[in-house]
């Protein structure tokens, strides 16, 4: 359980850089390729390491969506109004990439502000049948808890 507890808070913290801290949009101009008009807002077609990923906006820029591996994983990432803006505090992503292996992943945040950065200072996350939540206090998991754990369904035919 500890080394399960370990990956997943370390999986959190490896993509909470890209939408936590800096956002999703680039902040190179040479990292995005183009930029087309949708229905709904617009397409930022980015050229970026493991691309090329398309990410979708509202008309305000807020990002609704995130494609990228082929297609192969797409993002929903949710954002929540503070008075400095809005605040990553959740994404639900499904990875197709390996095909008879998908990954259901949904987190959730609460959010402090630790020497001047947004951290997550809870987490719920569901990976599949993994259900946990767990708190962080200065950076470090203060408590943990694994919810459920169930056997995986059955692919019978």
């Amino acid at each position: 359980a500890a080394n399960l507890l370990r990956a997943l808070v370390l999986g959190v913290f490896m993509t909470w850089p890209t939408k936590g801290l800096q956002g999703p949009i680039p902040p190179f101009d040479n990292q995005i390729e183009k930029i087309t008009q949708s229905d709904t807002g617009f397409v930022f077609h980015l050229r970026v390491p493991g691309g090329p990923v398309e990410m979708a906006t509202d008309r305000n820029f807020l990002v609704t969506q995130i494609t990228s591996i082929d297609g192969a994983v797409v993002e929903h990432p949710a954002f929540t109004a503070s008075p400095d803006g809005f605040v990553f505090s959740g994404n639900h992503a499904v990875d197709t990439s390996h095909p008879g292996n998908v990954a259901d992943v949904t987190y959730n945040f609460d959010i402090s502000t630790v020497d001047g950065f947004r951290l997550p200072s809870a987490v719920h996350l569901q990976v599949n049948n993994i259900d946990v939540r767990y708190t962080l206090t200065a950076c470090a998991v203060k408590k943990g808890t694994v919810l459920k754990v169930a056997p995986p369904p059955s692919n019978s035919h």
